[in-house]
Formats: C-alpha cells, sequence, structure tokens
C-alpha cells in the first residue's frame, strides 16, 4: 500500500517562478524604482562663481508615500499635496555637461539603425529642446533664468526616462539599459569632493 502522501504535502512550500537577471540589470531596475518616485526635481541656487560655481538640485518625493514626517515641507504639486525634500546635492556645470553628453552618448550609440522611442526621444530632446549647461548662453542669462534652465532639462531628462524604460530589464536596448542608472547616479550620488587650494 501506499504511504498517505497529504499529510506530507501540507508541509510543503509552494514554488514560485523567479527570472534571474544579472546583478547590473538589478542595479538598473533599483535607481529605476528609485526614480519613478520623484515627484520634481529642482535647481534651486548657485553658490560660488564661474567655473567654480555649484548648483543645488533638490529631488522632491510626495509626503504620503512616507510615513514619517516631513522636515522640508513645500506645497509644490497643482493638488496641493506637501512634498518633502529627499536628496539635496550640488553640481557644477560640467557636471551637468558630462551627464547631458553621456546620456546622449548611450542613446545615440544604442542602435546601429531605428532608434526605439526612448532612444530618438533623448536624442530629440538634446538636440532640439534642452539647453547645454556649458553653452554661453547659459552662463550669460541671469540666475534665475539659468536655474529655470536647468531645472527643465533634469524634469525632461526624468520625465522620458520614467515613462519609457520598462522596469523588466529584459529585451531593452543599452540606452534603456543605462540612462535610469545614470540619471539616479547623478541626482542622488553624493557630489564629490574638490580640493580648492
Amino acid at each position: 500500500m501506499l504511504p498517505n502522501l497529504s499529510d506530507r504535502c501540507k508541509r510543503l512550500q509552494l514554488l514560485v517562478p523567479v527570472s534571474i537577471e544579472p546583478a547590473w540589470m538589478s542595479s538598473r531596475r533599483q535607481a529605476l524604482l528609485q526614480l519613478k518616485t520623484i515627484v520634481d526635481v529642482r535647481v534651486s541656487g548657485r553658490t560660488g562663481r564661474g567655473s567654480n560655481a555649484r548648483y543645488t538640485i533638490e529631488v522632491f518625493r510626495s509626503c504620503s508615500e512616507n510615513n514619517e514626517s516631513p522636515t522640508s515641507v513645500e506645497t509644490a504639486t497643482p493638488g496641493g499635496r506637501p512634498l518633502k525634500v529627499a536628496v539635496r546635492t550640488e553640481r557644477t556645470l560640467s557636471e551637468f555637461a558630462d551627464v547631458r553628453g553621456a546620456v546622449y552618448d548611450t542613446a545615440w550609440s544604442a542602435h546601429s539603425d531605428a532608434h526605439c522611442e526612448f532612444c530618438a526621444e533623448l536624442v530629440q530632446l538634446f538636440v532640439l529642446g534642452s539647453s547645454d549647461p556649458e553653452a554661453l548662453s547659459l552662463r550669460l542669462l541671469g540666475e534665475e533664468r539659468a536655474l529655470r534652465k536647468l531645472t527643465k532639462l533634469l524634469n525632461d531628462l526624468l520625465t522620458l526616462t520614467v515613462r519609457n524604460s520598462s522596469v523588466d530589464g529584459r529585451g531593452v536596448c543599452s540606452g534603456q539599459a543605462h540612462v535610469p542608472k545614470m540619471l539616479y547616479d547623478f541626482l542622488f550620488a553624493p557630489a564629490p569632493e574638490t580640493n580648492e587650494n
């Protein structure tokens, strides 16, 4: 006679299929998920002058996503929801230009023939719509206009990245694979220490 299997099956756990992906894909996914939580990005101020000028970048997330009480709250959304500054970092114009150039190069070189929608929109943004952070015209603008231009550049880049990038990393081009991590590193990584002697 066969043993009763029902007693043994009660202790077994149901197997759930999982997909295994490389570590770089996991970091890409984590970066993209973090980018999707951002409500707004602002370049809020400048310290220093000339090539030593550093621009303050503020990354906002909705307070309703965190159960903690916000320490720095502004009402900045059309619906009046409070926003919390999640990260504040400082970057130079050359760092803005570096990330802009790296994103453009990645999107441009991701395809040998026809660009995917994501890469095509990024290339179009940089060719037709965004200001070059190292352009002389940006340096000649007043501080407020320069801050607005840099804010628009970051928000346009964030919007395109979040809207067109898939969290599922399978079947994505190299632009979709690398741009979210580049933008995440620019917004969230601490600025490198500079020695000013």
